[in-house]
This record gives C-alpha cells, sequence and structure tokens, in this order.
C-alpha cells in the first residue's frame, strides 16, 4: 500500500520527548534490530521479505521502507517518550515472533 502524503502527518504537540529521541531511536534499531524490523514488515503487515529499513517514526506508528515501497506500521496505542518507543518496539518484536 503507498502512503499519501496527508497519511504520514502525525499530531506531534505534546510528543517532544519522542521527537528529540526520533533520529537516534531510528540509526539504534537500523543498526542494532534489523532482523525485528524485518519481522514487523512481513509478519505484521504481511510485506514481502527484504532489508526494510525504518525511516520515522510519530505518537502513532512508524514508517518502513524497501526499496522505493513505504509500509506503515500502526502502534497498538499512542507514544509520547522515548521510553514507550521502546516499550512499543519491544512488544512488537515480540508480537511478530509469536506469529
Amino acid at each position: 500500500v503507498d502512503l499519501k502524503r496527508d497519511e504520514l502527518a502525525a499530531a506531534t504537540g505534546d510528543a517532544r520527548d519522542l521527537l528529540a529521541a526520533e533520529e537516534g531511536a531510528i540509526a539504534h534499531m537500523n543498526d542494532e534490530h534489523r532482523e525485528a524490523i524485518a519481522l514487523y514488515a512481513t509478519r505484521l503487515l504481511g510485506a514481502e521479505a527484504g532489508a526494510w529499513r525504518m525511516i520515522g517514526t510519530d505518537p502513532e506508528g512508524c514508517d518502513l521502507m524497501l526499496g522505493d515501497r513505504v509500509r506503515r506500521l500502526d502502534f497498538p496505542q499512542r507514544i509520547t517518550s522515548a521510553t514507550e518507543l521502546r516499550t512499543v518496539f519491544a512488544a512488537l518484536a515480540e508480537q511478530a515472533r509469536a506469529r
């Protein structure tokens, strides 16, 4: 599913902590947790296998990319902090591994 610009916008006024951590969190996920990202894409989103990478995150979810394809993974609840982000990524990885 291709995303449109307005589908990428999320309210962020209450998420300064999350926004401050976004760049580092994405780099960490891409460097240290490629397997989890691949599982998010294939098992949670039903996408094809490949070298998926994370390209963005916001209070409502994260964006994954393979080549020129971008997929959106919605979080189970809105988050606003880096601590919540780590928790939701770990829970999603556990959920994906269980599938």
